[in-house]
């Protein structure tokens, strides 16, 4: 265990019990789906939190496409307005 604190590991150890990159896990707490437990600036995960993701799998974030789509947002891609077309740089325009 990591630095006498029972039940917690190292976002390097986390990695390694679940086979996955060091660079995963931070991303998925920077993501919300792994809660971290701060320690000043060190990052711990909890023992059981990793036991979970490795019987259960990695949860899904809480902000994903599903959860705008389950609660009836419109997703991310339909809320953004389309572009109107740009003429080229030093294009005149041509009256019609």
């Amino acid at each position: 265990m990591s630095e006498g604190h029972e039940g917690l590991v190292s976002v390097a150890e986390a990695a390694q019990r679940l086979a996955c990159s060091p660079a995963s896990l931070r991303r998925w707490i920077a993501q919300g789906r792994l809660r971290p437990v701060r320690l000043g600036r060190a990052v711990r995960l909890r023992v059981r939190d990793i036991e979970r993701a490795m019987s259960e799998g990695i949860p899904a974030a809480p902000n994903s496409r599903q959860v705008a789509v389950a609660s009836g947002l419109p997703a991310a891609r339909a809320e953004r307005p389309e572009a109107a077309p740009r003429s080229p740089v030093g294009a005149e325009a041509v009256p019609g």
